[in-house]
């Protein structure tokens, strides 16, 4: 999939003798990817790689998305009516525009794959560089012939369903004072905070950051305290660049919504510039039970998280995860070689060396390491001696 404006990265850390994959858990991949529903989903997710969306949007499950997207709310009739005539027209746009502007391809792998009956849940990671991941978790439903239906999905970078934020929007595009009120249920709110809570979804509507940021400081905190206003909040001041502002929307999200493995993405970018790596180790790992995925990205950043907080062993047991699943992984690789070095295991720590710079081609000699705290020892050893002298092909 291709997505071809300027890469924004939202600013995170890097995910940065193996020891040999579980069993049990390659017993069940293999299994996994025997089930007819992932190996049908699996041609979606290359059709996607292939920057071909034709599959994806004929897989998308119309009728049960426009249910779940109109059950209990309060849209108006024309515009269910029109959104209804336009919705298959729609998806691609809707979901390539989830994802944030990259340059160069986004490519899916499916991480995660569990099947109950005629229902299965897929988590796919979607690769946008070397260092971004991101993950979104579709819920399917099995078709006739081997065909698979896809009923909703959640991605974990916007921190959303996609029906339910498809629903509130179509709430938002006529927000009257019932419509209002449904959108901030169970709150009991007054005609004046009605009114203003109405301003600012339509200052949502129209895309116009300035004018919600006007009108937010004004409504009380039990509104701004509401799911839906504190993550719009986040998502309108990353869009208008506004530092001040996105770091306020970041605290309201981290005071409420610390817990929510949803937004683990979001509130990295919270976290790690306040240096809380405690927080940060937290929210992965919520996002990893979440997910239930023992993916090599994850287990990587797990692992730089761990370092930084000096917790040695831990750290080298989910860099060695990483490069046991996933050994094509830049990412685990450099979790790997800081992890070895931490631990002092340099004759492992130079072979993480040697990969880096044969498969991945970095240069990592003399300066390069000297310039990183917890890679500049591994220079005095004798085993990086002896790696930098030999010859190499």
């Amino acid at each position: 999939m291709m997505v071809t404006r300027k890469l924004v990265l939202i600013a995170s850390i890097a995910i940065v003798a193996s020891w040999p994959a579980d069993r049990v858990d390659a017993q069940d991949a293999q299994d996994a990817q025997a089930d007819p529903m992932y190996r049908a989903f699996e041609r979606i997710v290359e059709d996607l790689n292939e920057n071909r969306l034709d599959s994806f949007v004929f897989a998308v499950d119309k009728k049960a998305m426009l249910e779940t997207i109109y059950d209990q709310r309060l849209i108006e009739s024309r515009v269910r009516d029109q959104f209804s005539d336009a919705f298959a027209g729609q998806i691609e746009t809707m979901f390539v525009g989830s994802f944030p502007p990259a340059e160069g391809e986004i490519l899916g792998k499916i991480v995660a794959f569990e099947r109950s009956g005629e229902k299965a849940t897929a988590v796919v990671r979607f690769d946008l560089s070397p260092y971004q991941y991101l993950y979104h978790e579709f819920h399917l439903r099995a078709g006739a012939k081997d065909d698979v239906f896809i009923e909703d999905w959640i991605d974990f970078f916007r921190g959303e369903r996609f029906t339910e934020a498809v629903g509130d929007q179509l709430v938002m595009v006529m927000p009257g004072g019932n419509q209002t009120r449904s959108l901030l249920s169970p709150l009991q709110l007054t005609e004046a905070e009605t009114f203003q809570a109405s301003e600012l979804f339509k200052a949502i509507r129209d895309q116009k950051p300035d004018r919600y940021f006007e009108i937010l400081p004004g409504l009380d905190d039990r509104i701004q305290e509401q799911e839906i206003v504190a993550v719009t909040s986040v998502h309108l001041a990353q869009q208008s660049r506004d530092k001040q502002q996105y770091r306020a929307a970041l605290t309201n999200l981290a005071e409420h919504y610390s817990t929510d493995p949803k937004y683990t993405v979001m509130l990295l970018d919270y976290y790690l510039p306040k240096r809380d790596f405690q927080q940060a180790l937290d929210a992965v790992l919520r996002l990893k039970d979440r997910l239930g995925t023992d993916d090599a990205a994850i287990n990587a950043q797990l692992a730089t998280l761990e370092l930084i907080l000096g917790n040695t062993s831990d750290a080298g047991g989910y860099a060695e995860s990483a490069v046991s699943s996933e050994p094509g992984s830049e990412l685990a690789w450099w979790a790997a070689l800081r992890t070895r070095t931490a631990q002092e295991q340099y004759d492992a720590a130079v072979d993480a060396l040697t990969v880096l710079e044969d498969e991945f081609g970095h240069k990592l000699r003399g300066k390069a390491l000297e310039r990183d705290a917890g890679l500049a020892k591994l220079l005095e050893t004798d085993q990086y001696q002896t790696w930098l002298a030999a010859e190499k092909p």
